[in-house]
């Protein structure tokens, strides 16, 4: 992914967390899924990818109208810059978010706070290790409602908006025992569409950033799998 410039060399970590910044699955009608009051858990998995980058993932959420929810992903960056040459890098991201869903007619509405921890992106650059971590925090609205439904099929559309603060650090950079911060803030526009029978649901979706620096669009597509009555 291309390189972004804060601060000389912490092009590496910056584009890499805002590269690609999942939305954390809360399945609710508002995010395009079955609503948790008919299936109270629901388990999800997940393939993303944007430009230069791909993430795999999974994640359990429960409630009913209050949500929690937790994930895990493992995110690869091709093409990340780093001490004047180019290699790939590697994260592990663990986050959590938690939020409530309104009922307005037939929509779901939901406001959402999510915070997310990057051990990484971390490799090798000719030589040079690249050690780096940060912090994802957001807050944001999503809406959706049942648009189709027939015997067994139901056809969920949905949209969120939510606002980030990214924070990064690279460690023993550009000295050893010194470490380099830099941090951003912007929008991410969620866009999906659920397709959901019976217990299982599919949702193909697109998160596009404004305002992040170095940002790219993300597509994705989730496995989401109810539990219980």
């Amino acid at each position: 992914m291309p390189a972004r410039r804060v601060a000389g060399y912490l092009a590496a970590a910056g584009a890499a967390l805002l590269g690609l910044t999942p939305e954390l699955a809360h399945p609710q009608e508002c995010a395009g899924l079955p609503s948790l009051r008919e299936r109270p858990v629901i388990v999800t998995a997940d393939i993303s990818g944007g430009k230069d980058a791909w993430s795999l993932g999974a994640g359990l959420t429960a409630g009913r109208a209050a949500f929690v929810g937790v994930y895990v992903d493992r995110a690869t960056y091709q093409n990340v810059g780093f001490a004047a040459t180019t290699a790939d890098a590697r994260s592990t991201d663990i986050g959590a978010a938690a939020g409530y869903e309104f009922r307005l007619g037939p929509l779901g509405l939901c406001p959402v706070a999510s915070g997310q921890w990057e051990t990484g992106p971390d490799g090798s650059f000719a030589g040079n290790q690249l050690d780096s971590d940060g912090w994802t925090v957001g807050a944001g609205m999503s809406a959706g409602g049942v648009l189709v439904r027939t015997a067994g099929l139901r056809i969920i559309p949905s949209a969120s908006v939510t606002f980030q603060r990214v924070s990064s650090t690279v460690h023993d950079f550009p000295f050893i025992n010194t470490d380099s911060h830099a941090h951003d803030t912007g929008w991410l526009v969620g866009l999906g569409v659920g397709v959901a029978v019976g217990a299982l649901t599919l949702e193909p979706s697109v998160t596009i950033p404004s305002g992040l620096e170095g940002g790219v669009t993300t597509f994705s597509l989730s496995v989401n799998v109810g539990v219980g009555r």
